[in-house]
């Protein structure tokens, strides 16, 4: 899925079908979670989401890149927004050169030495509640 918009202290926004078996689990349990992934960074937010109908925040945030899900635009029948109200988040990021050298150290200390390998000491970690 792709993010459609973000207001800051309301919600992230995703376009959806409203058909589709991850809106049928929303509507009997909003507790989710959304993942967020590059090559060595990712965001894991945890929240609730409701289902949003809203004819004037969809087109606020519609765009052409959704017309192959969407092709009837706004007009398709079953077109919605997943909004999803983040509680809590973590951040990862092993991108960084410090970083990368910090695991691969451990990784060789670990093969070294016959123990297992502390690679949460080699990332950087953040906790964040919302």
């Amino acid at each position: 899925m792709k993010i459609s918009g973000v207001e800051e202290n309301k919600g992230i926004y995703m376009f959806t079908s409203v058909k589709t078996p991850k809106v049928e689990e929303i509507q009997h349990n909003q507790l989710v979670g959304l993942t967020l992934q590059d090559s060595s960074r990712w965001v894991s937010i945890t929240g609730r989401a409701e289902i949003v109908r809203d004819k004037a925040k969809m087109a606020e945030l519609f765009e052409e890149g959704l017309k192959p899900w969407f092709p009837q635009g706004l007009e398709t029948p079953d077109i919605g927004l997943i909004k999803l109200v983040p509680e809590g988040g973590e951040y990862w990021d092993n991108g960084k050169l410090w970083t990368k050298i910090s695991f691969a150290f451990e990784l060789g200390r670990a093969y070294i030495t016959g123990t297992r390998a502390d690679t949460h000491s080699a990332s950087e970690v953040h906790k964040v509640a919302l």
